[in-house]
């Protein structure tokens, strides 16, 4: 996984139905390097922080491999890096096969991958559609979300270097189906053993019990 974009957003107040809110996903490139720091990307409009930032939400990334998913469904978009909302644009993002725990080094700084994002309506505004947000769901396309373990600057064409996996392992899509497309016929004993899961955030982990009950 390499850095092909380094995206920062200003404050925007928009107005989606009959919602007036700020927000921080208009995300527009810059060619400077970004500090990540303990719970945001530093210089970064976090509009609502009951949702973004914070230290399991520090720093979001997504994969640009999946930019022609998104193309082919909103072709009349103003396409360019960041258009997710991201704030590190990824050459290659899977989130098969993305761990949820595994800690990487990137530029100067050290990261561990924590959390799927949960698309909300400031999604589906900038998208123009409300069927936005559970397009990413479905089609297990979230990116993720990292806790910053070593602040420090990353810049384009950093590379995530890994240095540790998680043992137990479960993988983004993996947390992302027991979540939001759990199925009480076959993913009963995988959910419980991701429940116990040290890796896995406990905010995450409500959706699991919420559908094991």
């Amino acid at each position: 996984m390499k850095i092909i974009s380094t995206n920062l957003a200003v404050e925007r107040t928009i107005h989606w139905q009959g919602k007036t809110v700020t927000t921080g996903i208009y995300k527009k490139p810059t060619d400077e390097p970004l500090y990540l720091a303990a719970e945001s990307v530093r210089g970064d409009c976090v509009a609502n922080r009951a949702v973004h930032g914070g230290l399991d939400k520090a720093c979001y990334l997504y994969g640009h491999n999946h930019y022609p998913f998104w193309q082919a469904h909103f072709p009349n978009l103003d396409w360019e890096y960041g258009m997710l909302g991201e704030n590190l644009t990824i050459d290659k993002l899977e989130e098969a096969e993305l761990l949820v725990g595994s800690i990487y080094r990137v530029g100067e700084a050290t990261v561990q991958v924590s959390r799927p994002r949960q698309p909300c309506f400031k999604f589906a505004a900038k998208f123009g559609d409300s069927k936005a947000p559970q397009l990413m769901l479905d089609h297990l396309l979230t990116g993720a979300y990292v806790r910053v373990l070593e602040p420090g600057e990353v810049q384009i064409g950093d590379s995530f270097q890994l240095i540790e996996t998680p043992t137990p392992a479960v993988s983004m899509q993996e947390l992302l189906q027991m979540m939001f497309q759990f199925d009480p016929a076959q993913d009963r004993i995988r959910a419980e053993e991701i429940l116990e899961n040290s890796s896995v955030s406990d905010s995450d982990k409500k959706y699991i019990r919420r559908r094991l009950t």
